[in-house]
């Protein structure tokens, strides 16, 4: 990730210009933000976004990945819609639920009909959730990639 990007999630993060970000967060609420996603970070006192960035610029794929998450989960702006257009743009957000359950080699047919049917009528909060097995997703996600790869050829 280049360091102009870093440098906008640290900016999202502290929250200086509210017209731009949801949140101002002192520095007791920098520390908080990166514990709550299981960053051992301590502010010291040193300026909140130059700090905001070094811890940014210091983090692994996987914990940058939990800021990025940490930043788009709808519940950190509590359900404010001014918060969340300001995050995201519009006051909706679109989304779509996944469930996967089991293995397919495990379900028995009342079982099977069960799952069926949740995949015919599961909804949550208006949106379709989509159910699968471990192996139903794996074998989708194989045939895509496959599919991916030859469209590259």
């Amino acid at each position: 990730m280049d360091k102009t990007t870093k440098e906008k999630i640290a900016e999202m993060i502290c929250g200086d210009d509210q017209a731009r970000h949801p949140v101002y967060r002192t520095s007791t609420y920098l520390t908080k933000f990166f514990q709550d996603i299981g960053i051992n970070q301590v502010h010291d006192g040193t300026t909140r976004k130059w700090w905001t960035l070094s811890v940014i610029e210091n983090l692994n794929g996987i914990d940058l990945q939990k800021v990025i998450l940490r930043l788009t989960a709808p519940k950190l702006y509590g359900g404010n819609r001014d918060h969340i257009k300001l995050a995201f743009g519009k006051n909706k957000i679109n989304y779509e639920g996944l469930l996967i359950i089991g293995r397919s080699k495990y379900l028995d047919s009342s079982k099977r009909k069960r799952l069926d049917w949740r995949n015919e009528n599961l909804i949550l909060n208006s949106k379709k959730i989509y159910c699968f097995t471990y192996d139903e997703l794996y074998s989708a996600l194989h045939d895509k990639l496959n599919y991916l790869r030859q469209l590259k050829k």
